[in-house]
């Protein structure tokens, strides 16, 4: 047994660190002596002629006083979290690696914040395999709900970074219109001929050969452009767009119409578009003999 020359606690021969105040103790180990010289026996001189000898003294035997065994504290106290030593009842420090193994307020949060880290070495892998599943999970979730508003978002930005091209449908027909006036004349391209149509409510359907992106749509009302036969007969002033798409969907974009002659522009942005149904909801100076003139429809699709 030996004491710590810091704090003078009983420390035992195998002890690296002062179980009491963590001090290292591998350099107060003795260090071997050399063996002392043994010196020769002396030599007894031979007597030249044989003499009385004094008879020795009897030696009386002293009495050994036992040696009391040296007692090793029980290592019955903590356990290094470090090492894995088990220390004395009480010790302050592990006795191998000089750990500190009383709990402060500052390494229990420490020990619940390594819940949190990354493992490096004798942790198990599944907790943070978890959580990057979790991760890639929440990911593919938000980009199944995200992606119809960002591939809106991604072609209104192509829509206004090209340039818009006309298109012509294969084939227009309308649910009703007045003699001379049918309603082929809204994409004949001149503006001198218009579609009748004798009421509100009527409608004029056009069909593609192949699904575009329709962009834009241009109105020209009326009769004609020059203000004074624009006036001669009705107009509309409130129309339906409704759009269907190649998967059958339909749209509908309401137009409302100026009471003015000239082109009048709205912008769509829709999609696979492979029909379109011009339907009038409302119309201004309706009177016997008149019909809804409609003048000219132009569609764009994206270049």
């Amino acid at each position: 047994m030996r004491t710590c020359p810091n704090c003078g606690a009983t420390v035992t021969e195998t002890d690296e660190f002062c179980g009491n105040c963590g001090t290292y103790l591998t350099w107060l180990k003795p260090e071997p002596k050399d063996p002392e010289p043994v010196s020769p026996a002396p030599v007894a001189p031979v007597p030249d002629q044989p003499h009385a000898v004094e008879p020795a003294r009897p030696i009386t035997q002293r009495r050994a006083r036992p040696m009391s065994e040296a007692v090793e504290p029980a290592q019955n106290g903590p356990r290094c979290k470090v090492c894995g030593t088990v220390n004395a009842s009480g010790a302050k420090f592990c006795r191998h690696c000089g750990s500190s193994l009383v709990e402060t307020p500052a390494s229990q949060q420490t020990a619940r914040k390594r819940w949190f880290q990354w493992r490096r070495s004798g942790g198990s892998p599944w907790p943070r395999r978890i959580v990057v599943l979790i991760l890639l999970v929440a990911l593919v979730v938000a980009g199944f709900l995200l992606y119809p508003l960002i591939a809106d978002l991604v072609s209104d930005a192509r829509d206004k970074l090209s340039k818009p091209v006309a298109i012509n449908p294969i084939q227009t027909s309308g649910s009703a219109e007045v003699p001379g006036h049918p309603a082929t004349a809204t994409t004949d391209g001149a503006s001198n001929q218009f579609w009748g149509a004798p009421a509100v409510g009527d409608s004029v359907q056009f069909s593609f050969a192949q699904p575009f992106r329709l962009v834009g749509v241009i109105i020209t009302p009326g009769a004609s452009t020059d203000p004074a036969v624009f006036a001669k007969q009705a107009r509309p002033t409130a129309i339906d767009l409704v759009v269907t798409t190649s998967t059958g969907e339909t749209s509908t974009v309401p137009i409302t119409v100026a009471d003015k002659p000239g082109p009048q522009t709205t912008n769509t942005g829709i999609s696979d578009v492979v029909a379109i149904r011009l339907v009038i909801r409302a119309a201004t100076a309706q009177a016997p003999g008149r019909s809804i003139a409609l003048g000219e429809i132009e569609f764009f699709k994206r270049s």
